[in-house]
């Protein structure tokens, strides 16, 4: 709802080119219908915006791998641009953490940005 509210404030003074998601780290371990919520999710915000669906790309970025409990949510995470067109997939492959085996660290967010931007760029052309 909150999302809804500040993507209508947003609207106001532009357009919506599309909608990034990155899973947060801290209930990345509900995998068990990943797939079934984030479509609703999906689902609800362009009937919320009164977008036609797929009409803007989503972006979905991967958390990072750090941890075993967390290939689960990833694998979960990879599997929905199989079932949604519109949705593109960004990678954590690679990608480093503070200590914590948790955050990303400065770098790796750099570098999570530039692969969200890419992904967002192709996915509009």
């Amino acid at each position: 709802d909150d999302a809804i509210l500040r993507t209508k404030a947003a609207l106001n003074h532009g357009q919506l080119k599309g909608i990034l998601w990155h899973q947060g780290e801290s209930d990345a371990e509900r995998s068990a219908n990943y797939l079934e919520e984030f479509s609703n999710l999906v689902v609800r915000l362009h009937q919320d915006l009164n977008l036609p669906l797929g009409s803007i790309p989503v972006i979905i970025g991967e958390t990072g791998d750090f941890k075993e409990s967390r290939k689960k949510i990833n694998a979960e995470i990879r599997r929905i641009p199989s079932q949604l067109s519109f949705v593109k997939l960004v990678s954590a492959q690679g990608l480093t953490h503070t200590g914590d085996a948790t955050h990303f660290d400065t770098p790796a967010l750099r570098e999570l940005g530039r692969r969200y931007a890419e992904a967002l760029r192709q996915a509009r052309n």
